[in-house]
C-alpha cells in the first residue's frame, strides 16, 4: 500500500546516499540517479493520497503548496549540500544529507503511517457496527 511504498522508497534514496558516500566511482553515481528515478514514483502515491483525501474543491490548492513546499525544502537541501561540498568533499555532503534526513523521514512516515493505521481501524469499526 501507500505506507509501504514511500517507506520503500525513501528507503532507497537513502542506501543509494550512502553508497555515494562509501563508493567513490562513476559507476555509483549513475546507480544513484536510477534509484531517484524509482523515488519519483512517490508523486502519484502522494496525489492518489491528496486526491482521496482532499474534495475537489481544494485539491489544487493541496497540490500546489505541496509542490511549493517540496522546492523549497529542495532549495534549502541542495544549496546546504554544495556549501557543505565546498567545505568538505562531495562525499561527506551526501553523507550528510543521507544522515540529516534519516530522523525527519523516520518521524514522518511512522506518525503518518499510525494516521493511516488509525482511519483504517475506525473504518472497520463502523463496518462492524453496520454488519450488526
Amino acid at each position: 500500500g501507500e505506507k509501504r511504498s514511500l517507506m520503500v522508497m525513501y528507503a532507497a534514496m537513502f542506501i543509494s546516499l550512502v553508497v555515494v558516500f562509501l563508493v567513490q566511482s562513476t559507476p555509483a553515481i549513475v546507480v544513484q540517479y536510477l534509484i531517484y528515478a524509482v523515488a519519483d514514483l512517490q508523486s502519484p502515491i502522494v496525489g492518489g493520497y491528496i486526491n482521496r483525501r482532499v474534495d475537489s474543491a481544494h485539491r489544487s490548492t493541496i497540490a500546489a503548496i505541496s509542490s511549493v513546499m517540496f522546492t523549497a525544502i529542495l532549495v534549502t537541501v541542495e544549496t546546504s549540500a554544495g556549501f557543505g561540498a565546498e567545505a568538505w568533499s562531495i562525499q561527506g555532503s551526501v553523507l550528510l544529507i543521507a544522515l540529516g534526513s534519516l530522523p525527519i523521514a523516520l518521524f514522518l512516515l511512522l506518525t503518518w503511517g499510525r494516521l493511516i493505521d488509525s482511519e483504517r481501524a475506525a473504518v472497520r469499526r463502523v463496518r462492524v457496527l453496520k454488519e450488526l
